[in-house]
């Protein structure tokens, strides 16, 4: 049957009606539904300060070009410097190649061989390298390339300290003639690596092979202990003090080869540097967070974070800024667990008992809390 005009006019104010209630009625949902809230101050917990961030990302990827302190005890105002040595090394007539990095002697630039041999900061073999061991200064057909250091330590009143460091390598032999394989360590004990040999460095737990194909490889180093952390002046890594006082060859990255075709590597190594004097200049803040160093301590003490890595290190570092937010997520998450303990009181002691059937009643008094 067809409707007359006035019976469409009553069925489209209708319709308008019944949209309209419908609106309502959605509109009042929406606003009795409650977004569920966000404990802020878990996800705090769940960071390391922007201090500690950084010293990470130096101390697993110093190849990236960012400059931070030691957030240590007490920070007085420093330079920050970023330091590196590139160059090659070949495997000689023996199959054996290497080079070997001590980071401490990349503080000065005056460390490269001649008066100052015994504190070479990097020494690299050459295609006539004879030797199957790691070199120290005092072998013959090496080459002890100079930091680009902005002093050269021949003062006392200059102090610096060592931040972070690492080396990283890459095969650009002729791609028909690569071949043999590549370690990469960190002395475990931060003991000279000097005068050992390829299967010394193989039995060490903090070694493992390299990419001999031609992408980066890198190894890093990472504090010991507090006076690895230290200042130090360039009178104390000079020529009047034995290698291995203050810092060793730590880190080194060796070739080994069957083939007559010498392979060649390049390499690069990077540091991270403070320093202060009266004579500094580009002098900044340097924060101090004690309780989050020890979170990146814990955090980095694992053999598996010492070993090399191929590739890009960004995922190294991720690795460790989120083992060091757990480990302050614990710290925090147990203080504000006793604090809340304590601040509530009986009302805890009530609550808990009423709860016995409750699988943890403590996180319930932290619900009834927020």
């Amino acid at each position: 049957m067809t409707k007359t005009r006035p019976q469409k006019q009553r069925a489209a104010r209708r319709a308008v009606v019944n949209t309209r209630r419908n609106t309502v009625v959605k509109s009042t949902v929406s606003t009795v539904v409650r977004k569920p809230k966000q404990n802020r101050s878990r996800s705090r917990m769940m960071t390391v300060s922007k201090c500690c961030a950084d010293y990470i990302r130096a101390i697993e990827n110093p190849f990236s070009g960012i400059s931070c302190c030691v957030p240590g005890n007490y920070n007085q105002p420093s330079r920050k410097a970023n330091l590196w040595v590139k160059g090659t090394f070949s495997t000689g007539p023996t199959g054996f190649g290497c080079v070997v990095v001590n980071p401490q002697f990349l503080l000065f630039n005056n460390n490269s061989g001649g008066a100052d041999a015994n504190v070479a900061p990097v020494i690299s073999t050459t295609n006539s390298y004879a030797s199957t061991n790691v070199p120290t200064y005092n072998y013959t057909n090496v080459l002890i390339p100079a930091p680009n250091s902005p002093y050269d330590g021949s003062t006392g009143a200059l102090r610096a300290r060592l931040v972070a460091c690492g080396v990283r390598v890459r095969n650009i032999t002729p791609l028909m003639y690569r071949g043999g394989q590549v370690l990469l360590c960190e002395s475990p004990t931060h003991g000279t690596l000097g005068n050992v040999n390829f299967s010394y460095i193989n039995s060490f737990i903090t070694s493992g092979s390299g990419n001999a194909s031609g992408s980066w490889s890198s190894v890093v180093w990472h504090p010991m202990d507090s006076d690895e952390q230290d200042w130090r002046s360039g009178i104390e890594l000079g020529t009047n003090i034995a290698p291995g006082q203050f810092s060793t060859w730590s880190l080194v990255a060796a070739a080994s080869s069957t083939s007559s075709q010498a392979q060649i590597y390049e390499y690069q190594v990077y540091a991270v540097a403070e320093y202060v004097g009266a004579d500094v200049t580009g002098i900044t803040s340097s924060p101090s967070d004690v309780q989050g160093m020890s979170h990146v301590n814990n955090a980095m003490s694992s053999v598996e974070s010492r070993r090399p890595h191929i590739g890009d290190r960004e995922p190294v570092v991720q690795n460790a800024l989120m083992k060091a937010a757990l480990e302050n997520a614990k710290m925090v998450g147990s203080a504000v667990g006793v604090v809340a303990l304590n601040s509530i009181g009986r009302y805890a002691a009530a609550r808990i008992g009423s709860m016995r059937s409750s699988i943890n009643p403590a996180i319930d008094i932290m619900n009834d809390l927020d």
